[in-house]
């Protein structure tokens, strides 16, 4: 099955993501005010984002389930912060900003979900069936 310049465009997401958490873990491994395990939770989420790009870009299910999982994560943890943690102390450009992330994670939630992608991500042998 052919993958989708959308599915491409969600797999690069993850490795840049990925690129940027293992960046941040690098650079805190690097301070000796931070404690290790941030840079443990940094590393470990970079390469999580890694191979969840890699398994989306080779068309694997457990990908797709795993970036539903993450992104939807993503929306509660940006409500909750934006509700609970900011209590409308925000300027434009955090609201903007919050509003961007939901739209941008409600987009790859609803593509991943949809028939016509999950079509992608069947096995080869589940067609033959």
């Amino acid at each position: 099955m052919k993958k989708s310049k959308m599915l491409i465009a969600i797999a690069a997401l993850h490795y840049l993501i990925g690129l940027f958490a293992l960046l941040a873990g690098f650079t805190y491994s690097m301070s000796k005010s931070v404690h290790p395990i941030f840079v443990f939770v940094f590393t470990a989420a970079g390469m999580l984002y890694l191979v969840i790009g890699t398994g989306l870009f080779k068309l694997k299910n457990w990908a797709r389930i795993l970036s539903v999982i993450i992104f939807s994560l993503a929306i509660a943890e940006n409500l909750f912060s934006q509700i609970f943690v900011a209590r409308g102390q925000f300027n434009s450009i955090e609201l903007s900003g919050a509003i961007f992330r939901l739209a941008v994670s409600a987009f790859i939630i609803f593509y991943l979900a949809r028939n016509q992608t999950k079509v992608m991500f069947t096995d080869k042998t589940e067609q033959k069936r």
